[in-house]
């Protein structure tokens, strides 16, 4: 009895990683991602020699005092210098519409990855929340193959799932650590920080009962989402709650890109049918035309 169970939950626990039919939910999530980051980094190409350049805010000379350089590699400080930032920031933007169009996907994943990564060790005071999330989807990105019914196709998509569900445990259980989320207070602490809103929030004091009912709501669906999405007559509640949630995020405070990834991993726990819906939508535009299939890491996505 006791054999067939454990046999039961490592077929499994086998299914779960390495048969999940997961390719257009993964496709829809790249190709929002990539579009999403071609948009950050054409914004931060305006200031590229102000954040990355030699006579920039990081020069190189003093980054070493400036910022720890252990396990810190990157490509512009093997190649400094100018004009090898803005050929690294070409072949980014050029790797990213690979990934939007898909075009030999994983590796155009490695080449996103890898310079990206090397943007950030760079200069880690340009980055910010979303910077750092999206290098483990390029990093998962990479790892699979784009094909259905492929084990490391299954492998990337779970990993990407989790990679979520552990971006919402790690920041729910860190509020718990903080008194304002405690007290109801941390919600009215980010609209009156003039830095962070966009509107003058003023008003909200007069509610106090909404601040603290957002707050605890918030807190309470970040430490449960982990679970609570993996049961699937909760699981558009769930997401539901999250667009609304993020949505608000990108209304009221000034991180719209932070706030836009994170609605797109929602594609993730889509049906893989409605991902299927929208990525034929999407391949009806003439930007996201079908590019025909020519080596094992090209496909028609």
């Amino acid at each position: 009895m006791i054999s067939r169970k454990l046999a039961a939950v490592w077929e499994g626990w086998e299914k779960f990683w390495f048969e999940a039919e997961g390719v257009e939910r993964m496709t829809l999530f790249r190709r929002l991602a990539a579009i999403l980051m071609l948009g950050s980094y054409l914004v931060r190409s305006i200031d590229l020699e102000l954040y990355f350049g030699e006579n920039g805010v990081a020069r190189m000379a003093v980054l070493p005092e400036i910022m720890d350089p252990k396990y810190k590699l990157s490509l512009l400080t093997l190649f400094p210098g100018d004009t090898a930032m803005w050929v690294f920031n070409g072949i980014f933007l050029g790797a990213l519409l690979l990934l939007v169009v898909g075009i030999w996907p994983r590796w155009a994943s490695v080449l996103a990855a890898v310079i990206h990564i090397s943007f950030l060790h760079r200069n880690q005071s340009a980055g910010y929340g979303v910077d750092t999330i999206i290098s483990f989807y390029f990093l998962y990105f990479a790892l699979a193959d784009w094909k259905p019914g492929s084990l490391w196709t299954s492998m990337a998509y779970r990993l990407c799932q989790i990679q979520l569900c552990i971006i919402y445990a790690y920041a729910g259980v860190h509020k718990l650590k903080g008194t304002l989320w405690w007290k109801g207070e941390a919600l009215w602490a980010a609209l009156a920080n003039w830095q962070l809103a966009r509107w003058d929030f003023s008003w909200a004091a007069h509610v106090p009962i909404l601040l603290i009912i957002a707050t605890f709501a918030t807190l309470i669906w970040e430490v449960y989402f982990p679970v609570l999405i993996w049961i699937k007559p909760l699981r558009p509640w769930m997401l539901f709650f999250g667009a609304v949630f993020h949505l608000g995020i990108a209304l009221a405070l000034n991180i719209p890109f932070f706030a836009a990834l994170m609605v797109f991993t929602y594609a993730l726990f889509l049906e893989e049918d409605q991902a299927s819906r929208v990525n034929r939508r999407m391949e009806s535009l003439r930007f996201f035309r079908k590019v025909p299939v020519t080596t094992a890491d090209t496909v028609i996505v």
